[in-house]
């Protein structure tokens, strides 16, 4: 953290004020935590965690890709936390193998929007290759849960 215009301590750090000073006089204002209170005249600027980047950079997640389910249809449809458990149970039986390195991390189930197909009695799901296909996969009860996620996983 670096302080423009105030008086820095011996250790390069802003002198703390004590805390019933600081509420009594309106000229100070509570910058950090409970400790260090500065003038109003100071500018702090906090280094970002990560460096500027000057190009993109790609991260390759340690986790299999989500499914994705829309909220909306889950709501309507009867029988919906037992659909929700058991893709949750199910995704977490399902083996995670990548291609060349070691073993993925079992896939999150997320919940987004409406997808806009809305169909009566049944869920929608997604994956991220299912999606660029253009395809989505419905559910209307929790026995065929199993085979709607291998179809999901067998796409992407």
């Amino acid at each position: 953290m670096a302080v423009r215009g105030c008086l820095i301590g011996e250790l390069g750090a802003p002198s703390p004020v004590k805390e019933p000073a600081a509420r009594r006089d309106p000229a100070f204002q509570r910058v950090v935590g409970g400790s260090i209170f500065l003038p109003l005249g100071c500018q702090v600027e906090i280094s970002p965690y990560l460096p500027v980047m000057k190009q993109p950079v790609i991260a390759r997640p340690r986790r299999a890709s989500p499914i994705l389910v829309c909220r909306k249809c889950l709501g309507r449809v009867s029988g919906a936390k037992k659909i929700r458990r058991e893709l949750k149970s199910e995704l977490k039986r399902q083996p995670h193998e990548a291609s060349n390195t070691k073993p993925l991390k079992g896939a999150r189930l997320v919940m987004t929007g409406c997808f806009g197909i809305c169909p009566k009695k049944a869920v929608v799901l997604a994956s991220g290759k299912s999606l660029q296909n253009g395809e989505y996969v419905l559910v209307s009860d929790r026995e065929r849960v199993g085979d709607a996620l291998n179809l999901l996983q067998s796409s992407s």
